[in-house]
């Protein structure tokens, strides 16, 4: 068995990558680089294929040339897409049944990693004064999953204090 970390990501992840979106595109894309470097492996559910074109609460499909670096993403030697079988689908219909709240295309995220086996689905949805969907309401509450805003666990860069002023030369 690898010794990699095993984190599952929604589609609003990718979608944060894409839109550049703060505070969780940094801490995203240093998970990829994480992994890049054989620390992590990424899982995606078939659904966030599609669900990155266009995705909800948007007017539109998403920019083509950036949907392309996500599209070359999919087919990164760290990540595994995960098929919307019918083991998956189940898990995703129990989790519904379990916690009313549950969106059916959050349902199948959230079976995904636990058919996966990983450690937590990660997800930029809602806050924690006011989750989105009930995501983040239900962590713990899918056969134990950790479900959480994304979180690189590698070493950090130490920002400076704004305050604090640049030596006199």
């Amino acid at each position: 068995m690898e010794n990699r970390r095993r984190v599952c990501w929604d589609s609003s992840c990718l979608i944060a990558i894409l839109r550049n979106e703060a505070p969780h595109a940094d801490v995203l894309r240093n998970i990829v680089r994480d992994a890049e470097e054989g620390n992590v492996r990424i899982f995606l559910s078939t659904m966030a294929i599609t669900e990155v074109v266009r995705p909800r609460a948007s007017s539109g499909p998403t920019d083509k040339a950036a949907l392309e670096r996500i599209i070359n993403m999919f087919d990164a030697p760290y990540v595994t897409i995960v098929g919307h079988s019918r083991p998956v689908a189940e898990l995703g219909r129990k989790f519904i049944w379990d916690n009313g709240s549950l969106h059916p295309h959050d349902s199948i995220h959230v079976a995904t990693a636990v058919y996966a086996k990983c450690e937590a689905l990660e997800t930029c949805e809602g806050g924690t004064d006011s989750p989105k969907r009930g995501l983040l309401k239900l962590n713990g509450k899918c056969d134990g999953l950790e479900i959480r805003h994304p979180k690189f666990v590698g070493q950090t860069l130490i920002e400076k204090p704004k305050d604090e002023e640049a030596p006199a030369s």
